[in-house]
């Protein structure tokens, strides 16, 4: 994992004529982190399969999936306008699920579905309530540095072994996390997706807590 933090101007200027460093101006200004995932050396087998249709399809689609949590498909249209119209008008590469509804109560039950296929009770008991139960389990998960959530079918997975796909997931805040607040999270042992954003927004969120500026949604904006 790498993060980026660009500093003001001034400040590069005051450190290149040696005078002393302007702290009111690292603090007015705002920051931006660019965040990423390192990847480790072990290298990835390609199937025969896979590679086949690398060769078949030559023009991959790069995808975007976009989720706003507490809003309906009606509230967008009326609040976010401009965003509906600015879709709508690139109809051949846009899709706006018209017929998808929620599945359950909470946004973790709803992205599970979404994200995998799956409702949250077909799935591998992952919640840390019972995780806490059953405390042999859940010592042999910390030992291996690696929880049930790497094991679901995650949709990613499947581009992955499509296309041969470079995945990425971010959220906007990492206070609460989809998969953390009341799922066992990720393993630490490798990323669930290529490039995995949460590790970042928690190093931003602990810096900016330092230099007393709030995180919000969008950094400092």
């Amino acid at each position: 994992m790498f993060m980026v933090m660009c500093q003001p101007k001034q400040n590069i200027l005051l450190l290149q004529s040696y005078l002393n460093w302007n702290n009111t101006k690292l603090n007015q200004i705002e920051r931006l982190f660019i965040c990423g995932s390192y990847q480790n050396n072990i290298k990835q087998i390609k199937s025969n399969r896979t590679l086949i249709k690398i060769k078949q399809n030559k023009l991959m689609f790069n995808i975007l999936l976009l989720g706003i949590d507490s809003i309906s498909r009606l509230s967008a249209y009326r609040y976010l306008t401009k965003t509906m119209k600015f879709l709508q008008s690139i109809n051949e590469s846009s899709i706006i699920m018209n017929l998808y509804n929620v599945i359950g109560d909470g946004t973790t039950v709803n992205l599970l579905g979404l994200l995998t296929g799956q409702l949250e009770s077909e799935l591998p008991e992952s919640r840390k309530s019972h995780m806490n139960i059953n405390k042999n389990n859940l010592l042999l998960n910390k030992f291996n540095n690696y929880t049930i959530l790497d094991n679901y079918p995650w949709i990613w997975k499947e581009y992955t072994d499509y296309g041969n796909y470079v995945t990425h997931y971010i959220e906007d805040t990492p206070k609460w996390g989809t998969f953390q607040h009341r799922l066992c999270g990720f393993g630490s042992v490798n990323s669930p997706t290529t490039s995995y954003g949460r590790p970042c927004l928690i190093a931003a969120h602990q810096e900016e807590n330092y230099s007393g500026k709030i995180l919000g949604c969008t950094m400092s904006r």
